[in-house]
């Protein structure tokens, strides 16, 4: 049977209009540290655009009590807070999305700048609107590092965060040159997290973000006769992870970030639920669903699969399995998590400096007639999964053309500025966002049915001495159909 409309999250079709909508305050049930579980009413249609309401502290244990400055990861914001989200309908488990901070990373991507600025940075934070930029010193005589810094030479006109372009120092040689508290970018202070409930920032977060079960479908609680509950799970309270710490605090002392930690704020964690109604449509749905045979409700779920690789200096070859064995997969999303001090913490891909070139054998056959190793290939490529475009530049998805033969980039060739945010190098960030992706849905989205075999994921490149023994943590999330019935007020997986 048809899904009605009000059902759908796209635009409603006449004459079937809202007639009502309440927002309910939905606290957990059980809270602890480490999870918390929210229970739905049975109420109404829930809206998936309903949002999590989430804050968190973090204090430095032994410290001298300074404000830390401390700020969420740059490249996903207060979605690094939560590890794991998953929505249960009469202890079944419907939708399970793993490494949520990591996959929030790779949606984020696809933002374009505006829409950063103006609605995903004020909600959930971060800090990642890349624009044309300069260096951190700028010369008012007719010097090298003049003209470097204004683009006239290698490497030609940098990126960076928005920060001040106007040179303050005039008082010593070289006049104008920029003092770095001119110069470098710090987090707004209305997003900085701080040791007090009372005064630490709040955010809000969408549960289709947290749920893709919720990304199309809006859930007819009132005709469910068994429990609906999502549960959240929270991710290591450490630096790096929930959090990032600057290297010094707000008084200039030095920050020793294994001795921070964050905590959620109990109170501040709840569920704004929107429950909407339609006097004009329910009753029937009732019908449909208690007498009629209900209706089958298809989406999508990402399953994760987990590798660790570390790479030594010499050419290199990698296979890996993905078993997904005769479901339909509409797509493939990799990530190379590496091991960088910088402001965006665990939440990167990090490329390798002589880059890679890599191929997919499905139901035993190559995808590529030979190894995709173009980097704008492989970029076109990664885009197509999403169906948007990755917003990123060339200097954050490799390092082609930022480094040497030996692997080795300087603030010459680096296309990132150097000035600093909150005291870490903005080139830091040069190849942090290599994602790899594989589309395998035709034009109708529909996903493409695989045998029993595994998929086979190939990797080669030429590992250079900087990258030596360096180390990624290889997440693989496979995008499958799924379906479910409704009927009767119980719900059936069908997959």
């Amino acid at each position: 049977m048809a899904l009605p409309s009000v059902l759908q999250t796209k635009v409603i079709e006449r004459p079937e209009t809202l007639n009502d909508i309440n927002t309910d305050l939905l606290f957990p049930v059980t809270f602890s540290q480490k999870s918390a579980r929210f229970v739905f009413d049975r109420k109404g249609i829930l809206d998936s655009n309903s949002q999590l309401h989430i804050a968190a502290t973090v204090s430095q244990e032994g410290g001298p009590g300074n404000p830390l400055n401390a700020f969420y990861p740059t490249s996903v914001g207060c979605l690094a807070l939560i590890k794991r989200a998953y929505l249960e309908i009469g202890g079944k488990r419907i939708s399970d999305l793993q490494s949520l901070g990591h996959y929030a990373t790779w949606k984020r991507q696809h933002f374009s700048n505006e829409y950063r600025s103006g609605i995903i940075q004020p909600k959930q934070a971060g800090h990642d609107v890349i624009m044309g930029s300069t260096a951190r010193e700028i010369e008012t005589i007719p010097s090298v590092k003049a003209q470097r810094a204004r683009g006239f030479l290698e490497p030609y006109g940098v990126l960076g965060r928005i920060g001040s372009e106007y040179a303050t120092n005039l008082l010593t040689i070289p006049a104008g040159e920029m003092n770095s508290d001119a110069a470098d970018i710090f987090e707004e202070p209305k997003r900085m997290i701080t040791d007090d409930p009372k005064t630490t920032p709040t955010f809000s977060i969408g549960l289709s973000q947290l749920i893709p079960f919720l990304k199309n479908i809006q859930f007819p609680l009132y005709v469910c006769r068994e429990e609906v509950s999502i549960t959240i799970e929270f991710s290591d309270p450490v630096a790096d992870e929930s959090f990032i710490v600057p290297g010094k605090d707000a008084a200039g002392t030095p920050i020793t970030k294994e001795n921070c930690k964050s905590e959620i704020v109990e109170d501040q964690l709840f569920i704004m639920s929107d429950y909407l109604f339609f006097p004009s449509m329910m009753q029937e749905i009732a019908e449909d669903v208690m007498q009629r045979g209900g209706y089958n409700l298809s989406y999508v779920e990402h399953l994760l699969q987990t590798n660790y690789l570390t790479y030594t200096t010499g050419a290199f070859t990698n296979e890996l399995q993905i078993q997904n064995g005769s479901r339909k997969i509409k797509g493939i999303i990799i990530q190379h998590q590496g091991d960088v001090d910088g402001h965006f913490g665990h939440y990167n891909s990090l490329a390798l400096k002589g880059g890679l070139s890599y191929n997919f054998k499905i139901n035993s056959q190559n995808v590529y007639g030979m190894d995709l190793a173009n980097n704008s290939l492989q970029f076109q490529e990664t885009s197509a999964v999403e169906g948007v475009p990755l917003v990123i530049c060339n200097y954050l998805y490799t390092f082609k053309g930022q480094v040497d033969a030996a692997g080795v980039g300087t603030n010459i060739s680096l296309g990132l500025s150097n000035r600093l945010f909150d005291t870490f190098s903005q080139t830091l960030e040069c190849g942090a966002q290599g994602w790899i992706g594989l589309k395998l849905s035709n034009s109708y989205d529909e996903g493409l049915l695989l045998s029993n075999q595994a998929i086979i994921y190939t990797e080669r490149g030429e590992v250079l001495n900087p990258d030596n023994q360096s180390s990624r943590i290889v997440r693989i999330w496979s995008t499958i159909h799924r379906l479910l019935n409704i009927s009767n007020g119980i719900i059936t997986l069908l997959e």
